[in-house]
């Protein structure tokens, strides 16, 4: 499953036109908050969220 399908509907994902490709080094996820910012990576850091 691609990162932007998977986290689609939990942040805002970069988009890539069709019949593009993505040539990003980084990929990017932006949250409404700081607090929900700090929220996601303190779930990371303790592990209670997994990469797809």
């Amino acid at each position: 499953m691609r990162y932007s399908e998977a986290l689609d509907s939990v942040v805002k994902t970069p988009t890539v036109k069709e019949g593009f490709y993505s040539g990003w080094a980084q990929y990017s996820v932006l949250l409404d908050s700081e607090e929900q910012r700090n929220g996601l990576q303190a779930a990371l850091k303790d592990g209670h969220l997994y990469i797809v």
